[in-house]
């Protein structure tokens, strides 16, 4: 991997455009698994990154960059980030003038480590951070929920009924939190069990709208909306 002074190369292992899925997942899991902390500046800001906490970073993944890139305006607008990790989208909702962000994580050290970024970005008296599950200590309601959550067991050390039970617990919690028009915005890439995630969503009566499509690193990545029902 990289460090901070040199975050825009690209690493000699980095997947070709027509890569597999299968060989993604195995770069994903070596670089992640001998990653140090560092400092990235892959999203226009400072960003430390540390082992242990889900990287952004572009040369691993794009299902941070596929949200920063799709923000609308969001001026005036209430956000929830739920597992934060880093805080990059947090941050990433603040720039687009959200006037306020509650982030969350049930990891100590990913809070830990988003309070230090949104303090070295100027912005840690606007997002209110709490520790927890999905939504579980979460209250009010928002105009933009976005949950960029694990996919798939193999990278998480679980299984993925445990990953699908998630998905479960997020689709059937979220329309209680979302403000009138809001919106919840997540990622899904084809390495993942697309077809399982979206049939939960619509089993629980959301309605799913795609915001952009993108393919990196022969992974085809998308990031949907659900709208509330009100």
């Amino acid at each position: 991997m990289f460090d901070s002074a040199s975050h825009d190369e690209i690493p000699a292992s980095l997947p070709a455009p027509d890569s597999s899925e299968d060989e993604y997942i195995e770069y994903w899991l070596h670089e992640n698994k001998t990653r140090v902390a560092t400092t990235i500046h892959d999203f226009g800001y400072s960003l430390l990154t540390e082992p242990g906490v889900f990287s952004p970073q572009k040369s691993l993944t794009h299902s941070s960059a596929i949200v920063v890139e799709n923000l609308p305006s969001l001026a005036g607008k209430t956000v929830l980030d739920i597992g934060t990790g880093t805080g990059v989208l947090a941050i990433a909702a603040l720039r687009q003038q959200a006037a306020m962000v509650v982030a969350t994580d049930i990891e100590d050290a990913a809070l830990k480590l988003a309070y230090q970024n949104f303090q070295q970005n100027g912005v840690a008296d606007k997002v209110q951070l709490i520790r927890s599950d999905l939504l579980q200590q979460v209250s009010g309601q928002f105009d933009l929920i976005i949950a960029n959550l694990p996919l798939i067991g193999k990278a998480w050390g679980e299984s993925d009924q445990a990953i699908a039970a998630m998905w479960e617990r997020l689709f059937a919690t979220a329309p209680r939190h979302l403000a009138p028009q809001g919106r919840m915005y997540f990622t899904l890439a084809s390495f993942a069990d697309e077809a399982r995630i979206l049939d939960i969503a619509l089993e629980a009566k959301q309605r799913l709208d795609v915001i952009a499509t993108a393919q990196k690193f022969g992974i085809s990545w998308t990031l949907y909306a659900t709208t509330a029902n009100n």
